[in-house]
């Protein structure tokens, strides 16, 4: 079964819009052209914009019920299509069919039931309660947590699992009361483009979702520069540091989610099958091309060498071939130069000691295609300790401690996710603990909950997505704060300041901060003195 792919215009305020500059769409897997889509121009993007500013105005008065029957929308219409993104999915990018599934049944239908189900109880107005003492010095007041829209968002996201890496922050940024400019990669705005037509279809108003595609030193570039009020990014962090820099510029907030050079350490009582296991699906799904990836595998040395024997037995068993086949593990890479990468990782591994157990080499055929590789005997000294790899390529570390195999995972500059196995959870929990990264598995691997925050630490980028963390942080977190006239007190800071009103500040502050009972009653006696003094001169102040 074939599926024919969306036309590659941008969309701006529900319209089509063909631009003068196009880029072709190569497939990894044939190396041939399967199309063009538009590169949108600094003028594009700015009526993108200028189309989400003007739908805001009516949008963030659509009630949250409303919002959310788009949504629901949206979901059955991805229900329908899961097959049909899939196969663009491994048309434009070389994912295998279940991975194209995946993203396609994670991304677009379990991430919008997630928010149809929960996003009311996360946006609710709440009473943000006063603790003891600070009730009795606030007593007048009561202080509320209201979440409100930011305005028009820009999402900008990575090729390698582009509907979930995408609908992660637009579906939130939308339910929340926010309008989106959306840029996918070049690489992979077929398939963003359909779940575009999928909003459409549910009835989205025009406006509200805006796509501009192109590349990212371009397009990129000019939606991280526009008046949005923040921008989302997920990407390199070389990418990340521009995009930053470029919202410094207007002074907008911006969340990151971006690279990973990722560790799993396999402690010396593990389950040696699922670890193993496990090693081998966190190095080696989507053809090692996922930034939480776990390809750096530190392995205590009185199981190693089993360790590598059970791994490089499952590694060979990988099936290297078209995405379209129901059976294949492994895809293509997504960039030629990539196989050049690798080659590079793999040989300044060899030369600084590292055996290769297998893989190690380009496959002879059409497609960007590289063999599932294991080195073992891996050192700190090489490139890929502390560079991230994107492909498919583990590397087996040893270590003798456990505040060794930590100092060894925390060593690169990155810090997106980590790994840890033990039989003993308490001291996995402990080990991870300890370790420098946002998301850490333990005895499992390389996926992500809807219902946990995710991101980074250091090089990997900061904020956070999914779960309740996510959605608020496409809003305006706002304290509401009430005088009630309870009681015939006036704050002690408001004019007229006296010697009165200083006493009354002094008296209260020591009353209610300090410890003990000591003194408390003769306190409370100059407190009450004061305040009532206060009252009246501040009575006659405002006659």
């Amino acid at each position: 079964m074939t599926f024919a792919l969306p036309s590659g215009e941008i969309r701006i305020n529900g319209k089509k819009v063909r631009t003068e500059k196009t880029v072709p769409v190569i497939s990894p897997t044939t190396e041939e052209t399967i199309g063009e889509i538009c590169i949108a121009s600094e003028k594009d993007v700015a009526l993108a914009v200028e189309a989400a500013d003007e739908a805001f105005k009516t949008w963030r008065s659509v009630s949250l019920d409303h919002r959310i029957s788009y949504l629901r929308r949206f979901r059955e219409q991805a229900l329908k299509k899961l097959e049909e993104l899939a196969w663009i999915n491994a048309y434009e990018s070389g994912k295998p069919l279940l991975m194209g599934i995946g993203d396609a049944a994670f991304g677009c239908v379990a991430n919008a039931k997630y928010h149809e189900m929960f996003a009311k109880d996360f946006l609710r107005e709440r009473e943000i309660p006063h603790p003891f003492p600070f009730n009795l010095i606030h007593q007048l007041k009561k202080t509320y947590r209201v979440f409100s829209p930011l305005g028009a968002i820009a999402v900008i996201s990575p090729w390698n699992v582009p509907l979930f890496l995408s609908l992660a922050h637009i579906i939130p940024a939308l339910i929340a009361g926010n309008t989106v400019v959306f840029k996918p990669s070049a690489y992979s705005s077929f398939v963003s483009l359909k779940a575009y037509e999928m909003f459409e279809e549910a009835g989205l108003p025009p406006g509200v979702l805006n796509v501009v595609t192109g590349t990212g030193p371009e397009t990129g570039t000019y939606l991280t520069r526009s008046k949005v009020r923040k921008v989302s990014f997920t990407g390199s962090s070389l990418a990340g540091k521009k995009v930053l820099e470029n919202c410094a510029g207007n002074l907008i907030p911006a969340s990151l989610e971006l690279g990973g050079d990722n560790a799993s350490i396999v402690l010396r009582d593990a389950d040696l099958d699922r670890a193993a296991s496990g090693a081998v699906f966190g190095a080696f799904w989507n053809s090692g091309q996922i930034c939480m990836s776990t390809k750096r595998v530190l392995v205590a040395r009185e199981i190693k060498e089993e360790f590598v024997r059970k791994v490089v037995k499952m590694t060979r068993k990988l099936k290297v071939g078209d995405p379209f086949d129901a059976d294949t593990d492994i895809g293509p890479l997504m960039f030629k130069h990539e196989l050049d990468n690798m080659d590079r990782f793999v040989q300044d591994a060899v030369a600084k000691g590292a055996k290769l157990e297998c893989g190690g080499r380009r496959l002879q055929r059409k497609g960007y295609y590289y063999e599932p590789t294991v080195l073992s005997n891996a050192k700190m000294s090489m490139v890929l300790a502390c560079e991230e790899v994107f492909g498919p390529v583990m590397s087996i570390f040893e270590f003798e401690t456990e505040e060794e195999a930590i100092a060894m995972a925390n060593y690169p500059e990155y810090g997106l996710s980590a790994a840890v196995w033990s039989r003993d959870i308490r001291k996995a929990k402990d080990v991870a603990r300890r370790l420098e990264a946002g998301q850490i598995w333990i005895n499992d691997t390389s996926f992500i909950e809807l219902y946990s925050p995710y991101g980074g630490v250091k090089k990997s980028g900061f904020g956070r997505t999914l779960a309740k963390e996510g959605l608020r942080d496409f809003t305006m977190q706002k304290s509401i704060t009430v005088y009630t006239g309870r009681l015939p007190l006036v704050n002690p800071a408001w004019f007229p300041w006296t010697e009165t009103s200083i006493r009354d500040l002094v008296n209260g502050i020591k009353l209610f901060c300090s410890d003990g009972l000591r003194g408390k009653l003769t306190t409370l006696i100059a407190w009450l003195k004061a305040a009532l003094a206060h009252e009246k001169e501040y009575r006659d102040f405002t006659k």
